[in-house]
Formats: structure tokens, C-alpha cells, sequence
């Protein structure tokens, strides 16, 4: 095994061992049981590892929309566009929630708990900055 000047590892096996050359531990092991990640795995009656990722990549996005027209209501706090911006923001807000709790319903117990790993921080950390620019409107 060599490391390459871009920190890509390239695997080979000695024959007579079967074993890996290196001595690095997380080398030892073959490639084909390396760990993947949980939340891509399909277990049970939930969704597909792809149907989970788009799903996740959506949410994400929608995440970042939210986030940036949270951004720009509070830019805009003391103007006349406040009130219009927040009404965008908490729109975009209840959508990305909504299509959260959607996917988190149609999966199995094991696949939802590694989605709210992933993306859970991202939704309460939205739901708090939309509850700190609700008290601002007061």
C-alpha cells in the first residue's frame, strides 16, 4: 500500500499472506468491509439508501433557503420589508419541517435515527432562529 501526494490510499495484497502490506490498522482490513454509512443502508420496509440521500440533499437545500431568508428578515428588522421577509422565512421554515417529519415517518427505526444524526442539529438549529426572530416581531 503507498499513500499518494493527494491522500488517496491504493490497496494491494500480498499473496502469500493475504494480508495487507501496510501497516497501518484501518488498512488490514479489505476494502469490501469497509464501513459504510448506516443512514445509506436499506433495512426493512424503509426507503433506499438513494431515495434517503435525495431526500436528504432536498432537505438540505431547502435548509439553506430557509436559512438565508431567516438571514435577510433580520437584516431587515426596523424596515418596511421585515414584516414580508419574515412571512418567507417562516414559510420556508414550516416547509423544510414538514419534509423533515415526512421523511423521518417513512423510514425504519434504525435508518430514522441515523438521518436525525446527519440532519437533526440543522432542523432545531432553524426552529431556534425562527423562534429568536418571532420574539424580534414583538
Amino acid at each position: 500500500m503507498k499513500c499518494e501526494a493527494a491522500g488517496a490510499w491504493v490497496y494491494s495484497k500480498d499473496r502469500a499472506q493475504n494480508e495487507s502490506i501496510c501497516g497501518h490498522a484501518a488498512a488490514r482490513f479489505p476494502l469490501l468491509t469497509t464501513p459504510r454509512l448506516r443512514w445509506l443502508s436499506s433495512v426493512g420496509s424503509g426507503l433506499s439508501q438513494q431515495e434517503i440521500k435525495k431526500k436528504i440533499d432536498e432537505i438540505t437545500d431547502l435548509f439553506m433557503e430557509a436559512r438565508e431568508l431567516l438571514s435577510d428578515a433580520v437584516a431587515s428588522k426596523d424596515t418596511i420589508y421585515f414584516h414580508e421577509d419574515l412571512e418567507d422565512a417562516t414559510a420556508a421554515v414550516k416547509e423544510t419541517l414538514a419534509l423533515y417529519n415526512q421523511l423521518l415517518e417513512q423510514l425504519t427505526e434504525e435508518q430514522r435515527n441515523d438521518v436525525v444524526r446527519a440532519i437533526g442539529l440543522k432542523m432545531e438549529e432553524l426552529k431556534a432562529q425562527e423562534s429568536m426572530i418571532q420574539e424580534m416581531k414583538k
